[in-house]
């Protein structure tokens, strides 16, 4: 995660889009690699979404993080 949060801190974003996708192979891992990219991102305008589970969480993808997870 820390090469990602480099490149999106350091190539501004022109409109509001998802910018990075990122496939775990299972919902705790995804929950996880969630919390940690959180962390990382804390003091920053980076801004990450956990879309993990039922289909009905593809909502989250609709909407402008940066990260989804």
């Amino acid at each position: 995660m820390l090469p990602i949060l480099e490149r999106l801190l350091y190539k501004p974003k022109s409109q509001p889009v998802s910018r990075v996708l990122v496939l775990l192979p299972t919902r705790e891992l995804a929950v996880q690699v969630h919390q940690v990219s959180k962390q990382l991102s804390q003091y920053t305008k980076v801004t990450t979404a956990l879309a993990a589970g039922l289909c009905s969480n593809f909502f989250y993808l609709r909407h402008d993080g940066d990260v989804h997870i």
